[in-house]
Order: C-alpha cells, then structure tokens, then sequence
C-alpha cells in the first residue's frame, strides 16, 4: 500500500513530457492553480516584460539572451484579466520580411512541410505546438531560405528553450 502511495505521488508530480500535444484540444485558459504554479516555480526562469494598461505579462526565457541569433523565438503572452496563456513567435531580424517560411519535418519514415504565415496568437501557438510535436517525435526540422534548408535550431540549446517554453505552456493551460 506504501509502495502504491509514493508511486502515485510521484507520478502526479512529473507530467508527461514525451507525449505529443493533441492540436485538436488545444487550450488557453489558465486556472488559478496554474498561474500560482507558474508564478511560484517557473517565473524566475523567464524575463518579463509587463504592460500595465493591457494587462498582459509577456515571458521569454532568460536563456535566450546568451543566443546571438534564434530564427523562431516563443514568448510566453499571459492576459492576467482574462485569464489567458498563448504563445508567441517572433522570427529573427533575418526572417522578419519574409511573408511566409516553410518548415520541413523530416525523419527516418517520412517527410512533411509546413507553411508558416503571420498569423493571429492562436495560430502562433499552434505553430509552437507542432514545433513541440516534431521535437519529441526526434524530426529534422528545417527552415527554407533562399531555396536552401536550414536547421530551425541552431544548437541543441536553442531547441531544449523551445521545448521547455512550449512545456511551461502547457502547465499554463493544464494540458500537462
């Protein structure tokens, strides 16, 4: 019975971070838990840029700022009034004229491309979700510039920040 106890405590611990995000229950509502945890566990890890008059708190990882260039970088946009959790992309200065990009997901068994247009918030996320997706799932993801692909992550670091903004979402919105 102990031995059942500690296991099911432990297990509600630790979510599940290898299972990918089913894009047909994608939420954005936070709960009160959710901003307690992210505030009192996860808040330190991010720089925070706050707008008062909006109410709206935007986070980005602290890490990035040892990265020179990132071409896709995800901020966390939390609308405190609403209760509201999304996530941001912003393309690098390289990228920003760029229209449209295309990514292409590539392992072993098969090959996908996505187009990736500006877009409203919602559709960022969903972005960064299919991001998380191929992250866990161990695809090469490129981007296409100039006719060439390119690695979407530029190092092992840039793509574990990804990850773990894109997870801090998910605590957000208590999919994890």
């Amino acid at each position: 019975m102990i031995f059942i106890s500690i296991t099911m405590a432990f297990s509600s611990c630790h979510p599940d971070k290898n299972t990918a995000v089913d894009l047909e229950k994608i939420r954005f509502q936070s709960t009160d838990a959710s901003e307690i945890y992210f505030r009192n566990m996860r808040r330190s890890y991010y720089d925070m840029e706050e707008h008062q008059e909006a109410g709206i708190e935007l986070y980005t990882l602290s890490g990035y700022r040892d990265l020179e260039t990132v071409n896709l970088r995800p901020t966390l946009a939390y609308n405190w009034r609403n209760d509201f959790v999304a996530i941001m992309v912003s393309k690098s200065d390289e990228l920003k004229n760029e229209e449209s990009l295309v990514l292409i997901f590539e392992s072993p068994e098969s090959q996908h491309k996505l187009i990736l247009n500006d877009g409203d918030i919602k559709t960022q996320t969903t972005l960064a979700l299919k991001l998380y997706n191929g992250i866990l799932a161990n695809n090469e993801i490129y981007l296409v510039q100039n006719r060439q692909k390119q690695p979407v992550f530029k190092s092992s670091e840039e793509k574990e920040l990804f990850r773990i903004t894109t997870f801090d979402f998910l605590r957000f919105v208590e999919m994890r």
